[in-house]
C-alpha cells in the first residue's frame, strides 16, 4: 500500500528540492539517499520505488521532477550527461528570496542558462554562499524567459 502525498510537489520543481522539503519537514520514514551521481536528469528505477515509498508520489510525478523530457542537447548526454545545459552535478543555484522563504528549488535551476528566479525576478546564487538579493535588469529578464520558452518547445 502506498503512503499518500503529504507534500505536493511545486509546479517546476526539482526531485532533490522536493527531496529536502520533504525531510526538512519531518515526514520522511527513513533518510531518503539518492547515489551521489544523481543530478536530476533522469530517476533510476532504484531512486523511483525509494521516494515512491517515502512519498506516495507516482512515477509519473517523481520522473518529472527530472530533466527526462528534455532533449539530450540540453539535459547531456549518456552515462556522464556531457554536452547539455546542465551545471556540474555537484552545483546548484538558489533563490535568495523564495528558497529561502520555501525551500523551493526549481528544475530549470540547474542549467546554466537559467541564472534568474523568473518568480522573483532575482539573480540566483550559490547555496554556500547566499546573498543579498540582486534585482535583474528588464532585458535580462525578458532574454531569460526567451531561453525558458525556448526549454518548453525543445
Amino acid at each position: 500500500m502506498s503512503r499518500p502525498v503529504q507534500i505536493p510537489p511545486m509546479p517546476g520543481e526539482s526531485l532533490t528540492g522536493y527531496l529536502q522539503r520533504y525531510q526538512q519537514a519531518g515526514l520522511a520514514p527513513v533518510r531518503l539517499t539518492v547515489p551521489a551521481s544523481f543530478d536530476n536528469a533522469s530517476a533510476p528505477a532504484a531512486v523511483i520505488t525509494q521516494v515512491h515509498a517515502a512519498t506516495g508520489l507516482s512515477e509519473d510525478q517523481i520522473t518529472g521532477m527530472t530533466m527526462h523530457r528534455w532533449v539530450p542537447s540540453i539535459r547531456g548526454y549518456r552515462v556522464q550527461r556531457r554536452h547539455g545545459w546542465k551545471l556540474h552535478p555537484h552545483r546548484w543555484w538558489i533563490c535568495p528570496q523564495c528558497t529561502v522563504r520555501t525551500g523551493y528549488q526549481s528544475l530549470r535551476w540547474r542549467l546554466a542558462l537559467q541564472p534568474v528566479c523568473l518568480r522573483c525576478r532575482t539573480y540566483l546564487v550559490d547555496p554556500d554562499n547566499a546573498q543579498i538579493p540582486q534585482p535583474v535588469p528588464e532585458a535580462t529578464v525578458e532574454l531569460v524567459q526567451g531561453l525558458d520558452r525556448i526549454l518548453d518547445d525543445a
